[in-house]
């Protein structure tokens, strides 16, 4: 009986009580005026490249250049030996002489055999033959200050001259051997300033642009100058700046994409050197801005998550939660799924263009901690910058910097906006 009455008078036991929630740190999405832009990968080539030949045989006598040089145009490289082709060209002088001293004989036949026939002092055959001569003669001229012409055009050519100004190769035939005209290469020669950088665009991306410059909000290469940003290969941002000045007529069948050219100035590093930074057949990344400037919203790189290629974040927002213990509802935070569409990174920020609204609490750090549906505590990025005050780094004195925030130990009242009342603490087991 006792027993029983014992039995009767205890309770229940009493439900366990929620679990502390997950502190997360959130923050607000910012807006800025960006421009959109694509990037791509290319190279860089010479606006001018020329192998050098000689115009005429002969053996090559002087190299005139040191390998590597920068040269102006019309500087002399080579010299062939000219001794052959001086005594041609003084043998087309003599010979233009002697055509000029018969001419001035058959010359003066001529006007004689004019007065002999007038007067009828002359037979025909006669007169025939002295005009022939005559003719013959200044026919005779005219092919010697030809050959004299050539011979001139084959002397100058013994000395080899740049084409083009640029930076020249190493020599590639050394005095002493045989040079063979329009088939020996001696050098090459490349321009440096400006240079060209090639890419190539993806068939989705001209797609877009030229629906862009169809509805008017792009400008085409043919209406305004196009500016392109480069960057070589250790370089993180994008510093140089071109011009787009030529797009290819059709698309590459096999790739599926439209080679497009820029230029860009390649001046020397400092004055007094030769050296500039750009050479051909450099690796490059190009950034080519699309569309004018406009207000995008943009938020942090490490608040977006990827699932099967779909881009997301976790919001935080404020919530009725229904208490296990007391069966009531109360405030709390809960946190959302969030599917967003990206744009291009911008100043370490990445633009939202789609999914995404100002005033929206993004979860920055803890992403693996959440999950849709659960209730967290959430923590400004505004507000904890103000509760921590900076402490100066041994690197460098008065500096701070803000690191992700270590999870909580237990359940604390937030300082954020949204921030939600922890349940009070019970014991649980009371009897009677």
């Amino acid at each position: 009986m006792l027993l029983a009455t014992v039995v009767g008078c205890a309770k229940a036991p009493m439900k366990p009580a929620d679990p502390a929630p997950d502190e997360v740190l959130v923050s607000l999405p910012t807006s800025d005026e960006v421009t959109d832009y694509e990037e791509f990968i290319g190279h860089t080539e010479a606006i001018f490249s020329v192998e050098v030949r000689a115009r005429v045989n002969g053996y090559l006598d002087k190299v005139n250049f040191n390998d590597g040089d920068e040269v102006e145009k019309g500087t002399t490289l080579f010299e062939i030996d000219a001794r052959p082709y001086k005594a041609t060209f003084d043998n087309t002088i003599a010979m233009l002489e002697q055509g000029q001293a018969r001419l001035t004989r058959t010359t003066a036949d001529h006007r004689r055999a004019d007065a002999l026939l007038q007067r009828n002092a002359i037979g025909r055959e006669e007169y025939d033959r002295i005009q022939g001569d005559y003719a013959e003669s200044k026919a005779t001229i005219g092919a010697a200050k030809a050959s004299l012409d050539m011979a001139q055009l084959n002397l100058d050519w013994t000395k080899v001259v740049a084409p083009i100004s640029g930076l020249v190769s190493r020599r590639l035939v050394d005095p002493g051997n045989l040079i063979k005209a329009d088939d020996t290469i001696l050098t090459t020669i490349v321009s440096l300033d400006p240079i060209y950088v090639y890419f190539d665009i993806d068939e989705r991306t001209v797609l877009k642009i030229r629906r862009l410059i169809a509805e008017g909000r792009v400008q085409s290469r043919t209406e305004a100058e196009l500016p392109v940003q480069i960057a070589l290969s250790d370089e993180e941002n994008f510093p140089h700046q071109g011009t787009i000045n030529f797009s290819d007529n059709r698309l590459d069948a096999g790739t599926g994409t439209l080679r497009v050219r820029g230029v860009v100035a390649n001046p020397r590093t400092r004055a007094g050197v030769r050296t500039r930074l750009f050479s051909p057949n450099m690796f490059a990344r190009i950034r080519l801005p699309i569309g004018k400037p406009h207000n995008s919203i943009l938020i942090s790189e490490q608040a977006i998550g990827t699932d099967q290629g779909r881009k997301y974040v976790y919001v935080v927002k404020n919530a009725k939660i229904k208490d296990k213990k007391t069966n009531k509802e109360r405030d709390g935070e809960l946190v959302a799924y969030q599917p967003i569409k990206i744009g291009s990174l911008n100043r370490g920020m990445r633009v939202v263009d789609e999914g995404l609204a100002m005033g929206e609490h993004v979860v920055i750090t803890g992403l693996q901690r959440v999950r849709p549906g659960k209730e967290v505590v959430s923590r400004l990025m505004s507000d904890l910058d103000k509760a921590k005050p900076a402490k100066p780094s041994s690197g460098s004195p008065g500096s701070a910097k803000v690191t992700e925030a270590a999870p909580p130990t237990g359940p604390k009242p937030s300082a954020g906006p949204l921030a939600a009342t922890p349940a009070p603490a019970t014991s649980a087991g009371t009897t009677h």
